[in-house]
């Protein structure tokens, strides 16, 4: 059996070996013979049979199937968009080609999930702003605060100074205060005095 390498692929169905991959990737019945009809050779290099050969040539039209050659017409049409954008477009029964009505919904859901995630982050941001600006003016207010009591503090610590200074000026005005005589000593003082006048 003879054995490919991926230029010849390309070179026998004429399309590139993205495509020959994709084709790899997405088609059930030629992903399925791989196993068999896929061979490794060297260390990155890969031969593949007639079998493999065969099944592209059909995919891309240009080998009727050997167990269908009625659906040959249907596999043709619009062939080359779907190998070019395969995963854009589906291929309806009949060979048109026309958005999958799934995708679309999948887009409107994610869409709908994206605006709502937007609206959410724009409820909270405003949230926060708000939260912020309340912090904010409770610390003005706090702050305002702390500065008229160090401003009442510091008045009455002027008041106090102020009264200890009056204090202390009374005090040196007055008079030494009296000497604390006995009641023996303030008769005699009286008697002394009466006799001191009579004298006069």
């Amino acid at each position: 059996m003879a054995e490919y390498t991926m230029k010849d692929l390309e070179t026998k169905t004429g399309k590139t070996a993205q495509s020959i991959h994709k084709v790899f990737n997405k088609n059930e019945e030629i992903k399925a013979l791989l196993p068999k009809h896929k061979k490794k050779k060297g260390q990155r290099n890969f031969v593949y049979d007639d079998a493999i050969l065969d099944a592209l040539l059909v995919y891309y039209g240009e080998k009727e199937p050997p167990e269908n050659k009625n659906a040959m017409e249907d596999r043709v049409v619009g062939q080359s968009d779907e190998t070019e954008n395969p995963e854009n477009h589906e291929t309806t029964p009949g060979g048109a080609i026309e958005p999958s009505a799934a995708t679309e919904k999948e887009l409107e859901a994610l869409r709908r999930q994206v605006e709502d995630l937007q609206q959410q982050l724009e409820t909270e941001r405003k949230g926060r702003e708000a939260e912020r600006a309340d912090l904010e003016k409770q610390l003005q207010d706090k702050e305002a605060e702390r500065r008229h009591f160090i401003g009442e503090n510091a008045k009455l610590l002027n008041l106090l100074a102020a009264e200890q200074e009056e204090k202390s000026k009374l005090l040196l005005l007055m008079p030494p205060a009296a000497e604390h005589k006995t009641l023996k000593q303030r008769f005699k003082g009286l008697f002394t005095r009466k006799e001191g006048g009579k004298n006069e």
